[in-house]
This record gives structure tokens, sequence and C-alpha cells, in this order.
């Protein structure tokens, strides 16, 4: 699967919340399908953020951003093999 088909989801998203209306092409399941994800998003800025449980936003990655993000924060100058996870998670990814 290529960058494009993964990251569909947040250029639908972010169309949706920005006009309010889905993307014609959809068909009327993946209309209500887009609806229903788009509870748990907003908009701030422009940039997609997905709000979680603990009430907390996180910004949507697109597929390119992932790798260096992982490599960042296990690699880079704070990184180590204690909590990658965590750390992305913490950072609000």
């Amino acid at each position: 699967m290529n960058e494009d088909m993964e990251d569909k989801w947040i250029t639908e998203t972010t169309i949706f919340l920005t006009i309010g209306l889905p993307l014609q092409q959809l068909s009327a399941d993946e209309r209500k399908r887009l609806a229903v994800r788009s509870r748990n998003f907003c908009l701030l800025n422009n940039t997609l953020y997905h709000k979680g449980p603990d009430g907390i936003c996180r910004r949507a990655i697109r597929q390119f951003e992932k790798l260096v993000i992982l490599r960042e924060s296990h690699c880079g100058i704070a990184g180590g093999h204690y909590a990658t996870g965590r750390k992305i998670w913490n950072s609000g990814l």
C-alpha cells in the first residue's frame, strides 16, 4: 500500500471537518463511516488532531513522518531504547 492510500483518511477527515460535508465520490457507507470517525477529531490551525479518551489532542501523523519520528525518538539526541512508544505518545503525536 502506498503512502497516498494510507494517508487518504487524514485528507478525507480534514476536508470533512473543514467544509462540513463528505466528499461526493465516497459511497453512502463510506460517508457514514467518515462522519462517525470524525467525531473524535478536530482541526487546530489546519492540522488534524485526535481527541483521546484522556482529553488530550494528539496530532495525526502522515505515513512519511512515522519513520522519522520513530528514528528520532529512538536514536536521536534524547532517544534511547527505554519507552520509545511512551515518549512519542507523551509528545502529543
